[in-house]
């Protein structure tokens, strides 16, 4: 039960031939097999097991293997059953049941052996013109009691671009035969068919010299059943790179802060897929949906792999003017190939290119169509419908306001009052005040500078509370941007030792005052 296997990165060219006990398994890049050329398993399976298993029973001779095709029935014996999948077949063929005569222990005539595997990767094209064989072998015939025949195996050929025969190749998966004995009540059957896929987006094959026959019975057992041929199908190649993982970075709202600030939106972990050593990933495409304005999206690989935007990282190569929509390409030949098993983390970020004032909400929502190991299509590493955009949030090019000191820091509640506002990005102020309950909005103010501004507060009606407001200056860029402290406002008060005596109609400790002596009394 042999194996040979054959894996590079580059082409593979068969010109002359190769015979393997069991199976043969070819991976390459591009593969030849020439006119002249040929690849032949021998059966392998032994007899009565399998997954088609021809049966055995006392005083019959042995049912042939099923696979591609059910095996055929002998005198008392019914015949294996089919499995394996038509347009990806990976398995090898199953062995016929022994010849039995009654009262013989063991029994005498040997099943045939279960047709091997020949499996040829391809991640670009392939080309048959030669032979290619997977055959079940031939019951054994020992006196007057034989065995049934094994089932025809595998020839399974993949690639992810094209194939393409070159004359009429050969290609073969045909069960073994079941002899006919001197007892007829102890012939052996035919084994099943096994089964040929040729699968690849396109393919131009001649399949005239195609076949997965049953193994006919010679004697008055039933022949086994044909198997399967597949000229178009998908093609199941396993590619270079392999998607393990993505990880958005924000799963709620993200707050863009100005056009030309780039954000960490996900992380995308590739490995390469065993088997393919040294093959290099050429291509990653980037696809998305929503409703935002044209972003420049750079991806990064993320060297110190913390799944981190972070200094140490490169920059591998970058889209401008990325809509929704449109898929974005990126260039990956300068990244350096992937060992077998290995991984590499990428990091994909945002730069939002959005007007002043422009109303934008990011929603990251990481995506579940591409689920985790999902294989990538040829070399290239291709992540569908996530992030996704939406929604309403400001951004612009000029940053808000903010405040940092003001004079004078307290006054009375009933006064009015001059005061010098300082801090940066006060250009096109529109609004000064204090945060009280009404609102107290500055009765004049003017904009000196980008940080400077003074104004005139006049007493509210009525006053505001006695207590501590935040200075506030608004922009068109933005608003509610608060002073580290807080401007006091504080009621007048009657100082001790004093009385007021004010005219008729008018209140203590408001517009007038009158001092008055204590008394010498006690």
């Amino acid at each position: 039960s042999g194996e040979f296997s054959v894996i590079s990165d580059g082409d593979v060219a068969i010109v002359d031939g190769a015979s393997v006990s069991g199976e043969i398994t070819i991976r390459a890049f591009d593969f030849t097999l020439g006119s002249t050329a040929s690849l032949s398993v021998s059966p392998t399976v032994v007899e009565a097991t399998g997954s088609g298993a021809g049966e055995t029973k006392e005083a019959s001779g042995g049912a042939g293997g099923g696979h591609g095709g059910v095996g055929g029935d002998g005198f008392d014996t019914v015949g294996g059953v089919t499995y394996g999948d038509p347009d990806a077949p990976t398995l090898r063929g199953s062995g016929g049941g022994l010849g039995h005569r009654f009262g013989d222990v063991p029994a005498v005539g040997s099943g045939g052996m279960g047709g091997g595997l020949v499996q040829i990767l391809a991640r670009n094209d392939a080309t048959i013109g030669g032979t290619i064989d997977a055959l079940g072998g031939d019951g054994a015939a020992v006196g007057d009691a034989c065995g049934g025949g094994g089932s025809g195996g595998s020839v399974y050929v993949s690639a992810s671009n094209s194939i393409t025969t070159t004359g009429a190749p050969v290609v073969s998966a045909n069960g073994g035969t079941g002899p006919n004995c001197t007892g007829a009540d102890l012939d052996g059957a035919g084994g099943g068919g096994g089964r040929i896929a040729m699968c690849s987006p396109t393919t131009t094959i001649d399949s005239s010299n195609f076949a997965a026959n049953g193994g006919p019975a010679l004697g008055i057992a039933t022949a086994g059943a044909a198997g399967s041929i597949t000229t178009s199908c998908a093609s199941a190649t396993p590619n270079a790179a392999l998607l393990v993982s993505r990880t958005p970075f924000h799963v709620t709202d993200i707050d863009v802060p100005t056009t030309g600030v780039s954000i960490p939106v996900m992380s995308f972990r590739v490995r390469e897929v065993s088997g393919f050593d040294g093959a290099d990933l050429q291509t990653l495409t980037f696809t998305s949906a929503g409703d935002f304005p044209s972003v420049d999206l750079s991806l990064y690989l993320d060297n110190d792999e913390n799944g981190v935007w972070d200094a140490t990282d490169t920059l591998v190569d970058t889209v401008a003017g990325h809509v929704p929509g449109a898929a974005a390409a990126f260039d990956l030949s300068t990244v350096a190939d992937i060992a077998a098993d290995g991984e590499l983390i990428f990091l994909l970020t945002a730069d939002y290119g959005v007007p002043a004032g422009r109303q934008l909400d990011v929603d990251i929502i990481s995506d579940t169509d591409l689920a985790a190991n999902s294989l990538l299509s040829g070399d290239s590493a291709v992540v569908t419908g996530a992030p996704i955009y939406s929604g309403t949030k400001t951004t612009s090019s000029t940053p808000r306001p903010v405040v940092i000191s003001f004079s004078p820091t307290s006054e009375a509640n009933s006064t009015t009052f001059n005061i010098d506002v300082r801090g940066i990005n006060f250009s096109g102020a529109t609004d000064v005040r204090f945060n009280s309950i009404p609102v107290l909005t500055f009765s004049s103010f003017v904009e000196n500078s980008d940080t400077d501004i003074t104004g005139q507060v006049a007493p509210a009606a009525p006053p505001v509370n006695p207590g501590y407001y935040d200075v506030q200056v608004e922009t068109p860029f933005g608003s509610n941007t608060t002073s580290a402290t807080k401007f006091e406002f504080f009621a007048p008060c009657v100082v001790p030792g004093q009385l007021g005596v004010c005219a008729e109609g008018e209140l203590v400790g408001t517009a007038c005052v009158q001092t008055v002596f204590p008394s010498a009394e006690v």
